[in-house]
């Protein structure tokens, strides 16, 4: 987040958050099941090896959640587990070397 403030007597103000770009996605990357109540599994293809992490936001783009993980040349997972999570709508980012995506999941 930036906030801008000028000096007094100037009324401008400037202030900008940070977005998700959701539609252009780098990492092949399969959620199951959505919508999810306990745990959702991740599945993505790397090239490479490598330590990334596993973002949960919540719609307005706070952080709720991050995961350092490992990943290898192939096929990773990781289950995700959600059950203290309320219900709602929420946003997974999974983040290595080869770049990031992000997805929309549901709570129930």
């Amino acid at each position: 987040y930036v906030l801008t403030l000028n000096p007094e007597g100037d009324t401008a103000c400037q202030a900008t958050t940070p977005t998700l770009d959701i539609a252009n996605q780098s990492i092949d990357l399969e959620m199951f099941p959505n919508p999810v109540f306990d745990r959702l599994n991740l599945n993505w293809l790397t090239k490479r090896s490598g330590q990334g992490q596993i973002e949960l936001r919540n719609l307005t783009g706070a952080l709720i959640q991050q995961i350092e993980v490992a990943y290898t040349d192939g096929i990773n997972h990781y289950e995700l587990p959600l059950s203290q999570l309320q219900s709602g709508m929420y946003i997974i980012g999974i983040h290595t070397g080869e770049g990031s995506t992000w997805r929309r999941i549901i709570k129930h």
